[in-house]
């Protein structure tokens, strides 16, 4: 019988979790202008004003919702070149890791357990999820937090009014906004695994007509960890602003091109004894080459001294394909047969293709009246797509064009939501915040032209929340909040024109193809949270108690199809729930002690799952693809001439499927990393610094996530590495 455990950890594990939790539960409350781990809005004072925009995706500071900031200040201390995913890791109950070991390339992030395609993500209010899978593909925004001014993350059901449904939680990015005066900016690094990053910027001084404008160039490669993980990443924004008495209008143009080499499969445990970087997929042209512009126009309006008004019109373009190479297929699985075994393909070449097109509009208009302050908006998304795969091969049936269609496919979206949200202060200390918001989406399958399958759905609900925030005074406010919502199945839960193994998931299919009455359901959530905060000048202390009951929860399965997607299912019941604990303390102006501390339990409560072994029962198991457990713990130092940190993770046992079996499951870890900025003699109006950042300082071995791939597989995370930067930044 094969060992759970054959792989040899390297000096740090469980007793140095176990001290970093220790140290982390005997912590002083922290700073009060700290909002979460990692975070900073000020220098060191005797108090702190968190300065946050409160739109139809965000929540403020006394808003009954739990959420953390993370500020412009934070981001530059944080980030070196990891993907956004990595980046936001740093905060409360998020959990991220990449497919190349070391956070660059594909990576991927969960917030309380909760996979991204169940995060709602937003640029500006702008819906960043994939309209069909709800996916988010980080890849697309190499090197985007220096374009930041701040990030808001909300866990649970939260504020956020439209877009994908928050069902684990929102992430709201907000880009930069433009002040008049001419700057320059530029970063240059090089790291572990042919890492490398360079990056520059310019921003005008104000122009004719009240303009701004801006650049920002950038470009990121890296080998990756594991063998052919190497990704190469470009990325241009361009901004203009313009600032008129009682208005502010800005229009964003982003966008670029990665290509990279896939690493999605992961290794059985004997397979990482013998090669921990090892990538089944190892043909060299097992490439993904993908690029989607974003366009996006902002324009938000001061009517009056209590009415304002806002319109986000936006549009977006993606294309690109991968090429995958598999030694054979059988003819079944290429559309080229009706059943399994009359004959089998070689030497398949296959090459997919995504050409998708989405725009959509976002009204908001907001009313201040006595103590309370009226929303109501819509957001209209319009969402087209065309799918096509291309098949060369050796041992066709006769007759059978290299390059032919195995699928051949069209869907379009459209989706609508209208909502309203009151925050009202009936007493001064007491806020209240009422929201109902209406959800319809309706999408078809159209000239399917390989299996003649077409169906048109839709999906609809309202989704109703209530939160209550109390402030004790100064020092002390707490909370509690209701949240019902729901999230449409992605597209594939319905039926995958792709896969040959897969049937319609509809109650019925005439002889014509016409499918009707669909199976899955949309998942329903129930979200209560209970919290409490304190704060008194250098000291912060947040707690926060969650219970997240679900009807038709969409589960991760444990397994992926062979194009790395996660293969899921309905729950009839299942339930989340956890305490989160967030502390910093800053005893001068220049030492700072910050953590974090997540424990949860994710489980089915009724979840029978029907596969090609038959029933399993997995009622009363854990879900997986989540830790138990997750803390964080960071020190640092800023003496005159730069900044030092040493921080750590621990990451408890994560299940790579739901049979909660220790064999299907990674081992716990702890990470340290170092961080050390010393900043160079300059100019008065600029700062010259060069930075290092030492990842995995001690040099563990773990795997950071797994699947279950007719058996227990898992990604290694990287070993020992560092990345070396020269900035030149303008003072702020």
């Amino acid at each position: 019988m094969r060992s759970f455990s054959t792989t040899t950890r390297k000096s740090v594990g469980w007793n140095s979790g176990l001290l970093l939790l220790a140290l982390l539960m005997i912590l002083p409350i922290p700073r009060a202008d700290e909002d979460s781990a990692g975070e900073s809005d000020a220098p060191a004072g005797t108090s702190v004003v968190e300065e946050v925009l409160v739109t139809a995706t965000r929540a403020g500071e006394d808003t009954p919702a739990t959420h953390s900031n993370l500020s412009q200040e934070a981001i530059d201390e944080q980030y070196w070149a990891q993907d956004l995913p990595m980046l936001l890791g740093t905060l409360p109950a998020v959990y991220s890791y990449s497919d190349a070991g070391n956070g660059i390339g594909y990576s991927y992030m969960r917030i309380r357990g909760f996979d991204q395609r169940r995060i709602n993500v937003t640029i500006n209010g702008v819906p960043l999820n994939d309209a069909e899978s709800h996916e988010v593909f980080w890849i697309d925004l190499p090197n985007f937090a220096d374009s930041l001014e701040d990030v808001q993350v909300q866990r649970g059901a939260g504020t956020v009014l439209y877009g994908a449904g928050a069902i684990g939680g929102a992430v709201n990015l907000e880009t930069a906004r433009l002040a008049p005066g001419e700057t320059f900016h530029a970063e240059m690094g090089v790291g572990s695994w042919n890492t490398s990053k360079v990056t520059a910027g310019w921003k005008s001084d104000l122009l004719a007509g009240r303009w701004v404008l801006g650049v920002q160039l950038s470009r990121i490669a890296t080998g990756g960890y594991r063998d052919q993980s190497w990704t190469r990443m470009g990325l241009a924004f361009l901004t203009a602003q313009r600032m008129g008495a009682n208005s502010l209008l800005r229009i964003n143009l982003y966008g670029g091109k990665e290509n990279s080499h896939l690493a999605y499969e992961g290794l059985t445990r004997e397979q990482l004894a013998a090669d921990r970087k090892a990538n089944p997929l190892d043909w060299p042209g097992e490439q993904d080459h993908f690029s989607q512009p974003h366009f996006e126009v902002i324009h938000e309006w001061q009517a009056s001294r209590n009415l304002e008004v806002a319109n986000t019109v936006y549009a977006f373009y993606g294309r690109g394909y991968f090429d995958q190479f598999r030694g054979e297929k059988d003819w079944f699985e290429l559309h080229l047969a009706d059943g399994y075994g009359e004959g089998r393909a070689t030497d398949v070449f296959r090459q997919r293709w995504i050409k998708e097109w989405d725009y959509g509009w976002l009204p908001r208009v907001s009313l201040q009246h006595g103590r309370g302050r009226l929303t109501a908006g819509a957001e209209l998304r319009i969402h087209r797509a065309e799918h096509y795969g291309t098949v060369s091969a050796q041992n066709l049936p006769a007759g059978t064009p290299q390059g032919f269609r195995y699928y051949d496919y069209e869907l379009p979206k459209t989706s609508t939501t209208f909502f309203v949200q009151e925050e009202w202060k009936p007493v001064r200390r007491l806020t209240v915040l009422a929201g109902l918001q209406y959800v319809s989406h309706r999408w078809s399958l159209e000239q399917d032209r390989v299996t003649g399958i077409d169906y048109d759905v839709r999906y609809s609900w309202w989704a109703p929340r209530l939160g209550l925030h109390w402030r004790f005074g100064p020092r002390l406010g707490a909370y509690v909040s209701l949240g019902r919502t729901r999230r449409e199945p992605a597209v594939k839960d319905l039926y995958d024109p792709q896969d040959a193994w897969d049937a319609p998931a509809f109650r019925s299919v005439d002889p014509t193809g016409r499918a009707t009455g669909p199976l899955p359901r949309e998942e329903r959530l129930d979200d209560l949270e209970l919290g409490l905060e304190y704060r008194a000048g250098r000291l912060l202390f947040k707690a926060t108690a969650y219970r997240m009951d679900f009807r038709d929860e969409i589960i991760y399965l444990g397994g992926i199809n062979d194009l790395g997607q996660a293969l899921t299912g309905n729950a009839e019941r299942s339930r989340h729930e956890g305490l989160e604990l967030e502390a910093a303390w800053a005893p001068t102006a220049r030492w700072r002690l910050a953590g974090s501390l997540t424990v949860s339990d994710d489980r089915n409560l009724r979840y029978i799952e029907d596969g090609w072994g038959g029933r399993v029962d997995y009622s009363g198991r854990r879900i997986a693809g989540f830790p138990g457990a997750l803390a964080r713990l960071a020190a640092s130092w800023s003496p005159s001439w730069g900044r030092l940190e040493l921080g750590g993770q621990h990451v408890g046992r994560i299940f790579v499927d739901n049979s909660q079996s220790r064999e299907a499951s990674t081992d716990p870890f702890t990470l340290w990393h170092l961080d050390l900025l010393y900043n160079l003699p300059g100019g008065r109006d600029s700062r010259y610094a060069v930075r290092l950042r030492v990842e995995n300082l001690f040099d563990s071995e773990y795997e950071a996530y797994g699947y279950n791939w007719g058996e227990p597989t898992f990604i290694p995370g990287a070993s020992r590495n560092v990345f070396l930067m020269l900035s030149w930044k303008p003072v702020r």
